[in-house]
């Protein structure tokens, strides 16, 4: 058996490698830059969630605006981790009309906005306690965000953390395509 032990390490090293490969791939399908909003990108579904003050709102409130909808969790490092990140880029363009709605997964309000206030976000934050929001979006890893145009069309989707940086070069592109609200 120890004259096999090389062999079959050298095995398991090659079907990893073979294994990540493959899903680098898918990874990076789906991470290709986001194309123009065309009639042909499905509506994002629509919701109804609580803020931490206790408002219902649903996605169809932000009609006319760019929506950044970030899935995460207080116990997830890397949601923890990008929160900084979408602070800067939601500073940095709320004014164009840039929305970030963060969904947290599956907590308590309490735990939640501790979290909330020692990070300092200012974007608003929305109670997903049933998980009901992240099924319908197919969210099966944290973090997850999807992008959603003016006209509630679903522009594209980023599995992992995204960064500021990430963000101006696949989202701002479309923060001038809205048409001016009042």
């Amino acid at each position: 058996m120890r004259r096999f032990l090389p062999v079959l390490c050298l095995l398991g090293f090659l079907m990893l490698a073979g294994c990540r490969a493959t899903q680098q791939e898918s990874v990076a399908a789906i991470q290709e830059p986001l194309s123009p909003p065309t009639l042909e990108h499905p509506l994002a579904a629509d919701f109804q969630l609580t803020t931490l003050d206790g408002d219902t709102v649903s996605l169809q409130d932000y009609r006319g605006k760019v929506v950044l909808l970030n899935f995460w969790a207080t116990w997830c490092p890397a949601c923890r981790s990008e929160m900084a990140s979408l602070e800067l880029y939601y500073q940095a363009h709320q004014a164009e009309g840039l929305v970030v709605l963060g969904v947290n997964y599956q907590e308590d309000s309490n735990s939640v906005a501790s979290f909330v206030a020692d990070a300092e976000l200012s974007f608003p934050v929305l109670l997903d306690t049933a998980g009901k929001t992240a099924t319908a979006y197919g969210v099966v890893g944290l973090p997850a965000s999807y992008f959603v145009g003016c006209r509630g069309e679903l522009l594209g989707f980023w599995p992992g953390a995204v960064s500021a940086s990430l963000l101006e070069q696949h989202l701002t592109p479309y923060l001038g395509e809205c048409p001016e609200t009042e």
